[in-house]
């Protein structure tokens, strides 16, 4: 109708005109004045999105309520709700008509049923929405006061009723505003809060004057965002926010559950792509529970940093929540920027912390256009190409941009012309990689013409050993690239590794590449392979990242790392690793190695007292007439799962200066978070620059990625913290008023014994008798340790003064580094030790250490001094090593300790005091620091196996009975009185073991044939299973009750809490001394750390030796899970660990005779099958690394798995207490049976049993009295009469029948 009119009225005039026009002497015409007709109004406002500033009422009151169409009184929406309105941000509602209207009337509801009037009511107009002086127009206004600023109001008071409020002034806007400060309630001269608005109606027509309606682009649509930090999980992922979804549930989260730090908030960041004219931007938080967003910050910026660009912040204040989201216009003209970003400060529900972010929307007048180039980031990580391949059967898929192992020539920089070889200046050797497959490590090369952008060459065939995947059991690693411009070749060396069997000597190998016409070619070798075999490691892991310098034609140096100077297979975790240096006159032939371990030392700092050495890259850089080098490391203690980049020098390769605080470390919540591998650099002299490739990662895959250091020498080496050169005077830090701190990460100066356990800054340790010695000159002493609830007594000494005993124990934890003790001193040498005071496990009596604290003048020159040695004396087997420790003053200026054997036929020791034990004969090694020397007393004894004490086989089963000490309090009254667990005695339990027992049972008899029923007893000191005074005297005390009748019995002498081992002298004298000690027990030790496990691998190592001296046997029963300070199978399970050590490995294969292996059948503590300890002990049989297998069958098993009682419905908490019986008596006895006959159907020939009060006997009258179960006499006695009667099968007969083996180069089975 509107457009028809239009049509009418703009074409009648003319048309009559032209009439009168034609008729001429027509007399005059009266014509009617025929106006436009105006357009209907119609309420704009309709249906339109509404927002809340400030408090409001909750999702039950929304506020699309104001623009629905409809006037009831009671549907209204609350502004101010229960708030005094605030002058200067106050709370109002607001409608956006989505576009410019002009317009003629406003209608408007408030709640009415009580007649109230509002106080100062105020509805405002606006184009933008900035709703500035310039940009508002009054449509009404009520406010006397002026509260609000916007003028003082010459409009009468609203008094609200039903008909609602009509004002009808012209206006122009997009944007209509409406706020009021209280009511009177219906009561004139009252005052409350709030505004309770019922709807909102806008009459005009859209504005089509001027410049016509811009078109607006959503250009946020897909571009990438990310959480700077506090960010939500993948399950929530970044591109929620821009995907276009406005779905209540599909947010992501900012700040999670953390208070926001406003000076360095947790933001959402929205990448355009590329720099856009921005009107507007949209924004959407989760609304559901109507909350309202404090301090919400909306900012442009042309620059990602949001510092070094331009920045505008459109958006500043509180903001409710709701279906309808946030338009947060531009002021005046449209704002360039490339960046959105979007932070607030907590919110009203809940934990009110964080940001739940559901969509952006940023709004242009430009179209969406192709993202920029991204410039490259230092510390980015580089996309280098290296080769394709499908993986085949059974195989991990390649990884396409798994890399790592790099290294670079710079041809801008040798003597080649041109400065390019092969038409690229810049060439990586490097090798794929991912994590837990190395099949794919195999050397490639890469080439660029900056360094940054890489591509594979035409010609270059990769990998260039010709093979895309290692056979299983071998991989390569470790490239090194150097240039020959002798021959104008690439000269690529790497590192060939077998990995079964543990400890197989790697191969250096070389390939070299030249140039030809139509692309590269690799130099053929005799015997037809792409490369040549150069050297041979001795050991698996000693010869680890080679780094090759050519100086000239005839000088070539090649420096390495030894992590497996111990032959233990290690190497990433080595605590005894050190740099090797070669060299060669012809870059193939390689000799004179020699350890750099006395003159390449890596110092540490904040908090780290050293690091070991891991890969490393070595450069001759001319200009300053060094070696350079960069070594990745780790602190000592640690291992290659958190390393760090140290920057080094040397004037002959040889000494080297290394500086203590890493030139790059991991960063949280980067590619590179874990560790920081090998890496190579180039030094520009021109420019000063450093430049640097670096490996690293591991979370997010194996990466390379560069990173430039400007002004190296002047601006960055300064910061590396100061330089230490061995055998040079470097004064320790000054500390405060003199005192000089030596922190419990020390472990170089400060010397701990027994089971201590780091936890940054702490170290703490729960065995009876550890001990940490710190040797010092000064003239006093300070000690801070931790107060916590389980701590106890430390005992803590002064040279050979009286102990003093402070106490731990505190109800609540304390801070970590109370001060403990503080004494002044004569000036001179001294000694502290403090010492764990009491015995019991892990769980009590724990002692602790922050830090050491010594008083000296650091300006002072302080003379080496040799305090002791540790041992004094030794027994060792040939073939035996021996780590002397040269008890020093950490703070000696020069502390150079030297090594000397009196024998060197008999036995060597290397510089380190490192000692070797060669043939039989006493030698003495002589140790000297400064003037003051000590001896060390040395017995090696040739290994003679002696005949076994008690046959054990397949006709000779063993069952040994555990019987255990009784800690509990209240004996021998204790309702089971004995002087063991159970109310047990030995005499009386061998009794009725061989007779009848109370009942009159009698067990199976031990002889049918030729073939006999061993029994014995295993002597088991509980939770203090310890080599202290008291726990030797207890066991000597039960070894008297064998006596009688020469009961047959093996003594446990480690578990997962014993600190201090019983020592091999008195083993040595129990063997000697009493005929039936049959060997010695390792059982539970899966909860031992990774460090305190390698202790336990040497002692046992050492006692098979001694076991296959005496005829005796060393038996190891445990579980297979992950070493526990993992929590994972980073090291493999429990047996897997250690039978994986080459040094026992090898002791094994030799005495296999003399260990058993058992399989402890508890599983679910450890998240990992049972099958697995019974596999591993099993095979370990059939590759006769033990003479017999068999089993603990543990019936904790039954409630730890979650069954409970065998009827009803009842189960048992795990943790109902140290001996809570309740859960093992409920397994069924008849399992105990099954588990015996199906592990003897596998050659099992030795077993064992737990709970020992269910699986066997309870006693009674001092353990005089030995009463069995019938779990015994009908279960496990019926099994060991299956054993006797029926064939075990011969390990022959086992492998014969055994169709499936897994290989343990295929990794653990965990």
């Amino acid at each position: 109708m509107i457009k028809g009119t239009r049509f009418f009225s703009r074409r009648l005039l003319p048309l009559l005109l032209a009439a009168v026009m034609l008729l001429g002497m027509l007399p005059a015409l009266t014509l009617p004045v025929l106006a436009e007709e105006p357009p209907a109004l119609t309420n704009v406002a309709q249906g339109k999105n509404v927002s809340i500033h400030g408090p409001t009422s909750g999702a039950d009151r929304p506020a699309s309520w104001l623009t629905d169409g409809i006037t009831e009184s009671g549907k209204y929406v609350e502004i101010s709700k229960d708030t005094e309105q605030n002058s200067t941000d106050p709370s109002y509602a607001q409608i956006d008509l989505g576009t410019s209207y002009d317009i003629a009337k406003v209608e408007f509801w408030n709640y009415w049923d009580d007649g109230r009037t509002l106080v100062g009511l105020v509805i405002l107009a606006s184009e933008k929405g900035t709703f500035a002086e310039d940009d508002r127009t009054v449509i009404f206004n009520s406010d006397t006061e002026n509260f609000f600023g916007f003028g003082v109001g010459t409009d009468a008071s609203y008094k609200s009723v039903s008909a609602g409020l009509s004002v009808e002034k012209a206006a122009r806007g997009r944007y209509v505003r409406v706020m009021n400060n209280g009511h009177d309630g219906g009561t004139p001269g009252q005052k409350k809060q709030g505004g309770h608005y019922t709807e909102i109606k806008v009459y005009g027509t859209e504005h089509t004057g001027g410049a016509p309606e811009t078109t607006l682009y959503n250009v946020a649509a897909g571009c990438n965002v990310i959480v700077n930090k506090w960010g939500g999980g993948s399950d929530r992922p970044n591109s929620w926010l821009t995907d276009g979804i406005k779905d209540n549930a599909k947010y992501i989260e900012v700040c999670k559950d953390k208070a926001q730090n406003t000076s360095a908030p947790s933001y959402a960041q929205i990448d355009l792509g590329n720099e856009y004219p921005v009107s507007k931007v949209n924004f959407w938080n989760y609304w559901d529970d109507g909350r309202t967003l404090k301090d919400l910050h909306i900012i442009l910026s042309t620059t990602e940093d949001f510092q070094t660009g331009t920045t505008k912040e459109i958006y500043n204040g509180n903001w409710l929540a709701t279906a309808s989201g946030l338009e947060a216009p531009v002021t005046d003209d449209p704002y360039n920027a490339r960046y959105v970003r979007i932070w607030n400060d907590g919110h009203d529900k809940g934990a009110k912390m964080g940001g739940h972010y559901i969509e952006v929307e940023v709004w242009s007048t430009e179209e969406k256009k192709d993202p920029l180039p991204v410039p490259y980031q230092f510390r980015d990580v580089l996309k280098i190409p290296t080769y394709s391949y499908t993986a085949q059967g059974g195989q991990a898929q390649k990884a396409e941009w798994d890399t790592t192992h790099p290294d670079v020539i710079d041809f801008a920089k040798t003597s080649k012309e041109g400065g390019k070889w092969g038409g690229y200046r810049y060439w990586m050797v490097l090798t794929p990689n991912q994590d837990g497959y190395s099949q794919y490590e195999n050397p490639c090369l890469a080439a660029s013409n900056d360094g940054v952008n890489w591509v594979v060459p035409n010609g270059i065939e990769n990998p260039l050993s010709g093979v895309k995947h290692e056979p299983a059991g071998t991989h390569n690693c470790d490239t090194d690239l150097v240039y020959n411009p002798d021959s104008d070749e690439l000269w690529v060396y790497y590192v060939w590794e077998q990995d079964s069997p543990a400890g197989t000597p790697s191969n250096l190998r070389l390939i070299r590449v030249k140039e030809k016409n139509d692309g590269f070619e690799i130099t053929s070798t005799t015997d037809g392979k792409p490369y040549e075999r150069l050297i041979n490691s001795q050991y698996r892991y000693d010869m680890q990242s080679p780094a090759v310098v050519r100086r000239n034609a005839n000088t070539w140096l090649m420096w390495s790392n030894n992590s497996d100077s111990d032959n233990s297979g290690n190497g990433w975790q080595s605590q005894v690793a050190f740099v090797e240096l070669y060299t060669s006159t012809d870059g193939k032939n390689w000799t004179n190695k020699q350890s750099l371990a006395d003159t390449l030392v890596l110092k540490g700092a904040d908090g780290i007292a050293s690091y070991i050495p891991w890969h490393l890259d070595v450069q001759w850089v001319e200009s300053q007439n060094k070696y350079w080098g960069l070594f990745c490391a780790y602190p000592k203690g640690g291992n290659t799962n958190r390393t760090y980049l140290l920057f080094g020098t040397s004037e002959d390769g040889k000494t080297w200066t290394t500086y203590p605080k890493p030139l790059l470390a991991p960063r949280d919540n980067k590619w590179d978070n874990n560790f920081i591998y090998r890496s190579t650099f180039i030094y520009d002299d021109a420019s000063g620059t450093l430049q640097v490739w670096y490996s690293g990662g591991k979370s997010g895959g194996w990466r390379i990625a560069y990173t430039e250091f400007e002004n190296f020498l002047t601006d960055t080496l300064p910061t590396l913290g100061a330089p230490y050169t061995p055998g040079t005077p470097t004064p320790p830090p000054a500390g405060e008023d003199g005192w000089v701190s030596v922190p419990a990460s020390d472990d170089t100066n400060i010397h701990f014994d027994g089971a201590w356990t780091y936890e940054a800054p702490n170290r703490f340790a729960g065995a009876e008798g550890s001990t940490a010695t710190l040797y010092f000159y000064g003239s006093g002493i300070r000690y801070y340790a931790q107060y916590e609830t389980n701590f106890g007594e430390v005992e803590v000494q002064i040279d050979d003064g009286t102990p003093e005993t402070h106490d731990l124990h505190r109800d609540t934890a304390g801070a970590m580094d109370n001060k403990i003790l503080e004494k002044e001193l004569e000036a001179g040498y001294h000694r502290i030790t403090i010492k764990r005071k009491h015995g019991g496990g892990l769980d009590s009596g724990v002692i602790d250490l922050n830090r050491f604290e010594v008083r000296y003048d650091t300006s002072a020159t302080i003379s080496n001094h040799l305090y002791g040695v540790s041992p004094t004396e030794k027994t060792l087997w040939v073939d035996d090593t021996l780590q002397i420790s040269a008890l020093v003053p950490f703070n000696a200026t020069d502390k150079t300790v030297t090594y000397t054997s009196s024998d060197t036929g008999k036995a060597t020791v290397t510089a380190t005091g490192l000692v070797t034990a060669l043939t039989a004969g006493d030698v003495t090694i002589t140790v000297k620091a400064g003037q003051s020397e000590k001896t060390v007393a040395l017995t090696v004894r040739s290994l003679e196996a002696g005949a076994l004490r008690m046959t054990v086989d397949k006709d000779n089963p063993l069952f040994l009975h555990g019987l255990y000490k009784y800690d509990g309090p209240g004996y021998p009254a204790n309702g089971l009185a004995g002087p063991l667990q159970g109310g047990k005695s030995i005499q009386g339990f061998w009794t009725a073991l061989t007779g009848t027992d109370e009942t009159g049972w009698k067990g199976p008899t031990v002889q049918a044939g030729n073939k006999t029923i061993h029994h014995a007893i295993l002597i088991h000191a509980s939770g203090t299973v310890e080599g202290s005074a008291a726990n030797k005297q207890w066991y000597l005390d039960r070894i008297a009750e064998t006596k009688n009748d020469n009961i047959p019995f093996f003594l446990m002498v480690s578990n997962s809490h014993t600190g201090t081992f019983l020592d091999l002298d008195w083993l040595d004298g129990i063997y000697e001394q009493n005929e039936n000690m049959m060997g010695v027990v390792f059982s539970e030790n899966h909860n031992a750390r990774i460090s305190e496990r390698d202790r336990r691998i040497t002692y046992m190592d050492a006692l098979v030796k001694q076991a296959a001296k005496w005829g005796g046997y060393v038996i190891n029963c445990d579980m297979n899970d992950a070493p526990k300070d993992t929590g994972s199978s980073d090291h493999g399970g429990t047996l897997e660990y250690f039978l994986n050590n080459e040094t026992l490995y090898q002791t094994l294969k030799k005495y296999s005779q003399n260990y058993i292996l058992l399989a402890k059948t508890t599983s679910a503590w450890s998240y990992v099958s049972y099958n697995s300890h019974e596999s591993v002990a099993l095979g370990a049989w059939l590759d006769g690394l033990c003479g017999n297998w068999g089993s603990l069958i543990d019936s904790w098993m039954w409630f730890i798995e979650g069954y409970g009682p065998q009827w009803g419905d009842s189960t048992f908490d795990v943790f109902g207490g140290a001996e809570e019986c309740r859960g093992p008596v409920s397994m069924p006895e008849l399992l105990f049976a099954m588990r015996m006959v199906q592990q003897a159907r596998t050659g099992a020939t030795v077993f064992t049993f737990e709970h020992p009060d269910h699986a066997e006997a309870v006693g009674d009258n001092e353990g005089a009295k030995t009463y069995f179960t019938p779990n015994y006499k009908y279960s496990i006695a019926k099994a060991m009469e299956y054993m006797r009667d029926y064939a075990i099968p011969t390990r022959e007969q086992v492998m014969q029948n055994t169709k499936v083996f897994y290989a343990s180069s295929g990794g653990p089975l965990n």
